[in-house]
């Protein structure tokens, strides 16, 4: 098993932001897994998944369920080939939860082992968190994997995302949960009262979920998934060798120069004259998490040459997205129900 791949706890977010994600982040990170995986480089698509899940404390938006789907799913393919019962289990509860049977993306190639596996996961079953009720600002609300709860409830096993919106509907804490479990910010104190929350106008999700009968969370026994493959599948296997790519240049950067066919990164040079020299670049900005940069490399590399595309613009944000500090963060240890 991976320990703490990919979850960071919501009372570890401790750092201060350098800046706000966006769901066009988001985005463009969920791009490089699919790239990862196309290329079967576990170890990439594990890093870049990881970092989705740390960074998404700082997300200025509310996350769409579709986008979070995204992300389950990519992560419950990633733990299937890395033979994770736990969190296969916890990522592919919550792609079915929140993408409802649709169908499985033809760019995204899975082994029906794989599948095999989601089908034999248990059906969804809600823990409430005992004694205790929820206290978003006034106006707020709690949201969890997008849609709104107004009791602190939750699915078992299943991986969450809970975001604690104000009264304009912007997230002030977002954070990856497993089970029935909330961030501290969205819980009122032991002995308070409950006092009745409402769905506020700016919403627009679904509606909230029916929550009769739930109980306090029980230690429950995961159920065995057999990880033994079909001996007819010839599909491509995801390999993990320890090698996730390194980054060239920590701490952050202090020195860039964009060019039309190269980039100096404090004092080390990359050529981008060929696709193919633009493709490891672009690699290299992922391995180092500059997702923002990946993204802006990206645009001015499809603009350049092309009068009045605004090539520039972007060559300058990619650079200020290298130059913006990020905060060091702490990787806590995982912590399954």
């Amino acid at each position: 098993m991976i320990v703490g791949w990919l979850a960071i706890p919501a009372h570890a977010q401790v750092e201060v932001c350098a800046g706000s994600w966006t769901v066009a982040d988001w985005t463009e990170a969920l791009d490089a897994v699919d790239a990862a995986l196309a290329e079967l480089d576990g170890d990439l698509a594990l890093a870049i998944v990881g970092d989705v899940v740390e960074e998404a404390r700082c997300t200025g938006e509310p996350i769409p369920r579709e986008t979070l789907g995204r992300l389950a799913r990519q992560s419950a393919l990633i733990a299937f080939h890395a033979q994770d019962q736990p969190e296969l289990q916890a990522w592919g509860l919550l792609a079915r939860d929140v993408l409802d049977g649709r169908p499985w993306p033809d760019d995204l190639p899975a082994p029906p082992r794989f599948h095999a596996l989601l089908a034999e996961l248990p059906p969804p079953r809600l823990a409430e968190v005992e004694g205790r009720s929820l206290a978003p600002p006034r106006g707020g609300a709690v949201l969890v994997d997008g849609g709104i709860v107004l009791t602190p409830v939750a699915a078992i096993l299943s991986e969450h995302l809970v975001q604690v919106m104000d009264k304009k509907g912007r997230p002030v804490v977002t954070a990856f949960t497993v089970g029935a479990s909330f961030p501290p910010e969205a819980l009122a104190e032991e002995g308070i009262e409950p006092e009745e929350l409402r769905v506020p106008r700016w919403y627009e999700g679904p509606p909230p979920a029916t929550v009769e009968g739930t109980a306090p969370e029980p230690d429950v026994e995961i159920p065995l998934l057999h990880f033994e493959p079909d001996p007819e599948d010839t599909s491509p296997k995801v390999t993990f060798d320890g090698r996730a790519g390194v980054c060239p240049w920590d701490p952050d950067p202090v020195a860039v120069t964009a060019r039309t066919r190269r980039i100096e990164i404090d004092g080390r040079e990359w050529s981008l004259r060929t696709e193919q020299e633009r493709r490891e670049f672009r690699n290299v900005l992922r391995a180092c998490e500059e997702f923002k940069a990946a993204r802006r490399f990206t645009q001015w590399s499809a603009k350049r040459g092309t009068m009045l595309a605004g090539a520039k613009h972007d060559r300058d944000a990619m650079v200020a997205a290298l130059l913006a500090p990020e905060p060091k963060r702490k990787k806590p240890v995982r912590q399954h129900p």
